[in-house]
């Protein structure tokens, strides 16, 4: 959603004039963005979610914190 609402705020800039007229969003850009952020998100929950499966149950219920 970020990414085309910035699509859109930057093509409504740049059609006004001033310091955004050599500036556009591509599909390139946007699935560019796309992609990094669904890297940056799985390589975050990776560790996390790894050793939350390698704990007992029971032990997971007594952790508190």
């Amino acid at each position: 959603m970020g990414s085309l609402l910035c699509f859109f705020i930057v093509t409504g800039m740049a059609s006004q004039g001033g310091y955004f007229t050599g500036m556009k969003v591509t599909p390139l850009t946007i699935a560019a963005a796309l992609l990094i952020a669904a890297v940056v998100g799985f390589a975050s929950s990776f560790v996390p979610s790894y050793h939350a499966a390698k704990v007992n149950i029971v032990d997971g219920l007594r952790h508190i914190g």
